[in-house]
C-alpha cells in the first residue's frame, strides 16, 4: 500500500513554493523561468503526472502576424493598438522582425511607444530587403527552422494576429507543442472582425470528428481585440492530460 502524498505552500517573496513528500515515489520540480510560470511536478508510482502552476508577469510577448495588412482597416488598427498596450505594460515584443505588413505595424507601434523590439528573420527574407534592422535587435537565422526555435526560446507566451499561411503554420506549431506537453507557455488567437472563426470551427471538427479530446479548445484562448489579450494570457487555463493522452 502506497504512502500518501503530502503537499503543502508557502510564500517566498513574491512566489509561491510547494513543497511534495511522498514515500517511495520519484519528485521533480522545475522552474520554467521562461515561461512566466513555476510549476512543479510529481510523478509518484501509480499517479498521473500533477502540475503546480503559478502565474507571473509576462515579460516577452511573441506576436505571429502577416507580412501583409489586409483588406480589413481594423486589422491594422488593432495590430496598432496591441503594440502601444505591450509598450505601456513594458512587453517586449518577439516577431518575425519584418518591415512589412501587420508585423511592421506591431513592431512600430512598440518602438514608438519606448518599448523593447526583438525581431528573429532567416537569412533569404533579408536578401528580399524585408527585414528592419532599424527597430530594436534583428536576429538573423540561417533558415524558418531556426527562425521559430529562437523566437519560442525568447517568449513568455503567443498571440496570433490576423495573418497567411505562415501565421497559421507559426500558431498551430505552439498549440501543438502544448498538446504534446512541451511548454505551457499561454496561446491566445486575436479574433479581430471574426478573421479567426474558420480556425475554431476546424478545432471543433477535429473534436466531432473523434480525432481530439474536446479539452483541446483550453489549448489556446480567442479575444476579440487587443484590450483583452493580456487578462487571456494572465488566467490562461493549464493543459490537462487528456488533450495528450486521449489519443494515444
Amino acid at each position: 500500500m502506497e504512502r500518501p502524498i503530502i503537499s503543502s505552500q508557502f510564500s517566498i517573496t513574491s512566489r509561491i513554493a510547494v513543497i511534495v513528500v511522498a514515500a517511495d515515489n520519484i519528485i521533480r520540480t522545475t522552474n520554467t523561468r521562461t515561461t512566466g510560470k513555476i510549476v512543479f511536478q510529481r510523478f509518484a508510482t501509480g499517479h498521473s503526472w500533477k502540475d503546480w502552476t503559478i502565474m507571473t508577469k509576462i515579460s516577452s510577448l511573441c506576436a505571429f502576424c502577416g507580412s501583409k495588412t489586409g483588406d480589413d482597416p481594423a486589422h491594422t488598427a488593432t495590430a496598432r493598438r496591441l503594440g502601444a498596450i505591450m509598450a505601456e505594460r513594458g512587453v517586449r515584443l518577439i516577431y518575425g522582425g519584418g518591415r512589412i505588413g501587420l508585423m511592421g505595424v506591431v513592431a512600430e507601434a512598440v518602438h514608438q511607444g519606448g518599448g523593447e523590439v526583438i525581431g528573429v528573420i532567416p537569412e533569404f527574407l533579408m536578401h528580399l530587403e524585408v527585414g528592419n534592422a532599424e527597430i530594436g535587435e534583428l536576429i538573423v537565422t540561417e533558415n524558418m527552422h531556426t527562425r521559430k526555435q529562437r523566437m519560442f526560446g525568447l517568449s513568455d507566451g503567443f498571440v496570433a494576429l490576423p495573418g497567411g499561411l505562415g501565421t497559421i503554420d507559426e500558431t498551430i506549431e505552439v498549440v501543438t507543442w502544448k498538446q504534446l506537453r512541451q511548454h505551457a507557455k499561454p496561446v491566445v488567437v486575436m479574433n479581430v472582425s471574426g478573421y479567426w472563426a474558420g480556425l475554431t470551427a476546424l478545432v471543433d471538427q477535429i473534436i466531432a470528428g473523434g480525432f481530439a479530446h474536446e479539452a483541446i479548445r483550453e489549448l489556446f484562448t480567442v479575444v476579440d481585440g487587443p484590450d483583452a489579450v493580456f487578462e487571456a494570457l494572465e488566467s490562461a487555463p493549464e493543459p490537462n492530460d487528456e488533450v495528450l493522452t486521449s489519443h494515444l
